[in-house]
């Protein structure tokens, strides 16, 4: 393909923009973009910038809690008798116990932009993603919203959220795309169903669907 031969491909991951440039802007977009985000990530762990509410995970936790042969009694009973039909591009129920963990990833305000904060939280899940225990295991991505000015519109936020992460950690990270599948859940499967916004609710749910 020639430089003058246009690609379309995500280029503003934090935001879940696509725009359509030539190979060469892109790839000099990319670089950009990429010394941004090591710039960001610098002040935040100087201490300017960087919030007491970011979520300090331990990329070791990630891969003992997602890691192959995590999932519940439910899931592995139906594995073993070839019977989990579920398919990965929908939301998943809490009566299929999948090994799966919750981040708290920030986005500003109720929009589908990644802060800084969000972006600190993802670099931790990348480093688990890009380990030999976790290589080639497949993920769905499932995101999880309250919107208190439109609540019916979480479904549609949470959508965004879903697919914004996956272009982040595919695009500064190098994660294969295809390991990783975008779900939004809307409001539907809240931590603590008796208050809706609370932090807790709002999550990143990662969960592994490795050979569905």
């Amino acid at each position: 393909m020639s430089d003058s031969e246009m690609l379309r491909k995500p280029c503003l991951a934090s935001k879940g923009f696509a725009g359509t440039l030539s190979i060469a802007s892109f790839l000099r977009f990319e670089s950009d973009m990429k010394q941004i985000l090591k710039t960001a990530l610098l002040v935040g762990m100087t201490g300017a910038g960087f919030s007491a509410s970011a979520q300090a995970i331990d990329p070791t936790i990630v891969i003992q809690t997602l890691g192959p042969g995590r999932d519940g009694p439910v899931v592995t009973a139906l594995r073993q008798q070839n019977a989990l039909n579920i398919n990965p591009r929908q939301m998943i129920t809490s009566q299929f116990d999948f090994a799966a963990m919750n981040v708290r990833v920030k986005f500003d305000g109720d929009s589908a932009l990644l802060t800084t904060d969000g972006m600190l939280a993802l670099r931790s899940v990348a480093a688990a993603m890009t380990h030999p225990q976790l290589q080639g295991q497949i993920f769905q991505v499932g995101a999880h919203a309250w919107s208190p000015n439109d609540p019916g519109g979480a479904i549609g936020v949470s959508t965004q959220r879903a697919q914004v992460v996956v272009d982040h950690l595919v695009a500064f990270y190098e994660i294969p795309a295809g390991r990783l599948v975008p779900v939004g859940y809307g409001s539907s499967k809240p931590v603590l169903p008796g208050l809706p916004g609370s932090p807790e609710n709002i999550r990143i749910e990662f969960i592994n669907i490795t050979g569905l």
